[in-house]
């Protein structure tokens, strides 16, 4: 039902987009009565970086923030140019990417806490499951954080939010440099154990140019959130707390993860190399069927409406 659902929610969005990229055209250009486009007027010779390096810098987290969901509102190019069913229309389509976003998101969310409570890292409770196959506590628990949101409007002056937003960034940010991390260690792991990068599934391209450049990326961009907060006028010692509060966050859960082993006596999860498990729950290729058991003519013919309907759009939308 949620990947359902998020297939069409994703459709209208998608053609939502390409509507409103061509609409936008036609306006920047004055292809709508009695509003002149602004064409190339802004296109100007100007200061590069307004704002210097630490504005600059800021804007980092926020692109960070954003990549979880990027949903921004569209109505106002449509209520200048006289478009007023036009606005309606944006509307419902933002009302449709909100449903999206959180069906993704508490799919997301509920799914990795089950999956957690199930390899026992996470309290079992997490992973008991309806009869239809919802896991009810770990959704109710996704809920409860997602309730936070509404601490903004408890205490004004953005500051929850703000915290909320440098939570989200600054742990997506760590993630990804994490992951160039891991990129140098699982090959290396892979070949001090004797096995052949062909054996893989897949392989990633221009290694190790991609890693290295997440790793020196990722780092500079945390050292500029620094930079940002400290030059901000007047400096406040409270903006850096709330710049890194994600990587307070980081190393709480990072050491209480490894305290949780030691007592538990649990093997530690930084394994070493010639010890790392490539082989349990693998990705395989899968081998190509059988000409005899690939579906003949009368098998797709028996294919309802509905479903040619959706291969349709997928072959040729996708």
């Amino acid at each position: 039902m949620s990947g359902e659902s998020e297939y069409w929610l994703a459709l209208i969005k998608v053609l939502m987009i390409i509507v409103f990229i061509f609409v936008g055209l036609i306006y920047d250009w004055g292809g709508v009565k009695n509003h002149p486009g602004p064409g190339l007027s802004n296109f100007h010779d100007g200061q590069a970086f307004i704002g210097g390096f630490s504005a600059f810098a800021q804007t980092f987290v926020f692109a960070f923030f954003s990549f979880g969901g990027i949903e921004s509102p569209l109505t106002v190019v449509f209520a200048r140019a006289g478009f007023g069913a036009g606005v309606h229309v944006i509307n419902a389509v933002l009302l449709t990417a909100v449903l999206s976003a959180t069906n993704s998101c508490f799919f997301a969310s509920s799914r990795m806490l089950l999956a957690l409570a199930r390899a026992g890292h996470a309290p079992r409770v997490f992973g008991w499951v309806n009869r239809r196959g919802v896991p009810v506590p770990a959704l109710l628990m996704s809920l409860a954080f997602a309730a936070l949101t509404f601490l903004t409007t408890i205490w004004g002056e953005g500051i929850v939010f703000t915290w909320l937003l440098n939570i989200t960034g600054i742990s997506a940010l760590l993630v990804w440099t994490s992951i160039g991390l891991i990129s140098f260690r699982f090959r290396y792991a892979y070949k001090a154990q004797g096995r052949s990068l062909a054996d893989l599934p897949y392989r990633q391209p221009l290694y190790p140019i991609l890693p290295i450049g997440v790793v020196i990326l990722g780092t500079l961009m945390f050292i500029a959130q620094g930079y940002a907060a400290v030059k901000q006028e007047p400096f406040e010692a409270k903006n850096v707390v709330a710049t890194y509060i994600g990587v307070a966050l980081y190393i709480i859960l990072y050491s209480g993860y490894t305290v949780y082993e030691r007592i538990q006596g649990k093997t530690q999860h930084f394994v070493p190399t010639l010890e790392i498990d490539f082989d349990t729950d693998a990705v395989s290729i899968p081998k190509a069927e059988p000409e005899s058991e690939l579906p003949d003519e009368q098998d797709k013919r028996q294919i309802g409406r509905r479903a040619r309907a959706v291969n349709w759009i997928r072959d040729h939308v996708y």
